[in-house]
């Protein structure tokens, strides 16, 4: 392979360590690496859910998605509820002490606990291995929370490199460049445990006799493409180590491997996705994909966009050996109207949707524009202005007396999850005493 011809720079990816138990390590006085102590959805029931174990907690493994009637009584001293709001605080104030080295632009949240940062500006300053010791102490100094950290050409590769190898080293620090792709891509033995794979689709690509990166890489990439989609093609990509993807809002489209990258691309859209708490029917699930839709397009209108592409992702319960589905329908007009969205997600839904139990549902509008306050009549919906404007006065009337005090019928019954979330933050408590 001919790496020239891609991006080689000099990215690094974070993570903190046990983010929400460390950081309530901290709230105590107590060390992260070496107390026991588990973050749990709601220290009142059993069966609730750990959100987060201290490496102690892990070696007897308990661990994100254990439950509470997991850890030994004896052990509870330290079992403690969310403090969500202090873990995004703390998130946005770690983000803040990388701005002190890198610009703004340089910097992707992938999520709470993880951020990715491109190094290749403090290249005439430090290497990336100096700036990497640098900034991990400097988070411990300022907020005493421990860290690891993934460095490679790309995205791609900086994330295996945490994912695989950073968490065993002492140093918390792992690398991987293109040149270290047949000794530490090729040679990862679990494929599920590389960014981007998991359990399922492993199953589904040992059913065409490939069992690791290196017959990914081997393996025709049209039959990849026919067989799993652009997904595929990405797949057969990321086998060889390559990743284009940037942090600014920008992607680079590729047709084949070693053709012309062509022009930058400008995506962006907005979206919310929901992992559900047992599994739901195919008619519950309508309901949640309409508080989605809801609160999609709520963004979109306080944006001031009108988007033409819906797309929905669905996916079935763990225990079912089927995969979901991700599909989007472009429309002629551009939109911002919820029950316009919800219309066209609802219609893919129906086409899509199998009869298996759903754990997981997203929608997303995409290809937006400006909003210009101008709206085209039409013949076959004379009231389309009024159910616009109708949007934005629901908009408000939430916006001032909160999200829960305006919510449609079906989110009163079972399926519904609206008032609920209402409560949360993050999906769990703002704070412990909620």
């Amino acid at each position: 392979m001919d790496y020239s011809q891609f991006p080689a720079r000099d990215i690094a990816i974070v993570d903190m360590k046990s983010f929400y138990a460390s950081i309530e390590c901290v709230r105590r006085n107590l060390n992260p690496l070496t107390d026991y102590l588990a973050v749990a959805g709601n220290t009142q029931r059993n069966g609730s859910v750990i959100l987060a174990a201290t490496k102690k907690f892990k070696e007897m493994g308990i661990k994100t998605g254990s439950r509470l009637y997991d850890i030994p009584e004896e052990f509870r001293k330290y079992v403690v509820s969310p403090n969500m709001q202090l873990y995004i605080d703390v998130s946005v104030n770690i983000t803040r002490l990388l701005n002190q080295y890198v610009p703004i632009d340089d910097i992707f949240v992938y999520s709470i606990d993880e951020q990715f940062i491109d190094l290749t500006s403090c290249s005439s300053l430090y290497t990336p291995y100096e700036a990497i010791t640098d900034i991990k102490q400097a988070i411990f100094n300022s907020f005493g929370l421990p860290s690891a950290w993934g460095l490679g050409d790309n995205p791609f590769l900086a994330k295996v490199a945490l994912d695989i190898y950073a968490k065993k080293e002492p140093s918390g620090i792992a690398e991987i460049r293109y040149s270290d792709v047949p000794n530490k891509l090729w040679t990862i033995e679990n494929l599920a445990d590389v960014w981007g794979i998991g359990n399922r689709t492993k199953e589904n690509l040992a059913r065409l006799g490939i069992k690791s990166l290196y017959e990914i890489a081997h393996y025709p990439v049209g039959k990849l493409e026919k067989r799993f989609g652009i997904i595929g093609r990405e797949w057969f990509l990321h086998s060889w180590g390559i990743d284009t993807s940037v942090f600014n809002g920008l992607f680079i489209p590729y047709n084949s491997v070693g053709s012309n990258m062509g022009k930058l691309s400008k995506t962006k859209g907005y979206g919310r996705g929901q992992t559900l708490l047992r599994d739901y029917t195919i008619v519950e699930a309508k309901t949640i994909l309409l508080e989605l839709c809801e609160e999609t397009m709520r963004q979109v209108r306080l944006h001031k966009f009108v988007g033409k592409t819906v797309s929905i992702t669905v996916n079935y319960s763990r225990d079912v050996a089927v995969d979901g589905f991700n599909r989007s329908m472009t429309v002629q007009e551009p939109f911002n109207e919820t029950l316009k969205m919800y219309n066209i997600a609802l219609t893919i839904y129906q086409r899509f949707i199998e009869n298996y139990p759903i754990r997981y549902i997203s929608v997303r509008l995409t290809n937006l524009s400006k909003d210009t306050d101008t709206f085209q009549m039409s013949l076959f919906d004379p009231n389309g202005f009024r159910k616009k404007k109708l949007g934005f006065v629901m908009d408000a009337i939430r916006e001032k007396h909160g999200s829960a005090s305006l919510v449609r019928a079906c989110s009163l019954t079972s399926a519904g999850t609206t008032v609920e979330r209402s409560r949360l933050v993050g999906g769990h408590q703002a704070n412990e005493h909620s």
